[in-house]
């Protein structure tokens, strides 16, 4: 058996990817994220009342009410509309 200690390592995952610059829960954030040395992305996946599987952060759409209760096209219009995001 081993006694070698190994010392604590930080893991750092970007949430909703890496937001500066480029809207959060893109493949440009996930992307971003992972070449500023995350180890991976955290996100949130939902399916929708279409049937398709989205990525939003949050289970519900501001103003129309329940992923799972929203078209896939409905939902994209209404992201795309309210994407908040800063640019640098």
């Amino acid at each position: 058996m081993s006694t070698t200690r190994h010392p604590a390592r930080t893991l750092v995952i970007a949430h909703r990817g890496h937001s500066q610059g480029v809207p959060e829960n893109t493949m440009a954030a996930f992307r971003k994220g992972i070449s500023a040395g995350a180890a991976g992305v955290e996100l949130d996946i939902w399916r929708c009342g279409s049937g398709e599987l989205v990525v939003v952060h949050d289970e519900s759409v501001p103003g129309l009410g329940s992923i799972s209760n929203l078209s896939l096209e409905s939902i994209s219009a209404s992201t795309a509309r309210s994407q908040r995001w800063k640019r640098s």
